[in-house]
């Protein structure tokens, strides 16, 4: 994963990645857990994505 000059995480649009912090922190938020659940059903709903 590449950092700046200020040692912030940069995120590419074409690689995305996510971190085991990040993991734990979606698996314990129930807004986001909602928010992935909507996700997946629309993903779901809509063909091609």
């Amino acid at each position: 994963m590449d950092t700046d000059a200020t040692g912030n995480f940069l995120v590419s649009k074409g690689r995305p990645q996510i971190t085991l912090k990040g993991l734990e922190y979606l698996n314990e938020s129930s807004l986001m857990q909602r928010a992935m659940k909507m996700a997946k059903g629309i993903k779901d709903c809509v063909p091609g994505i």
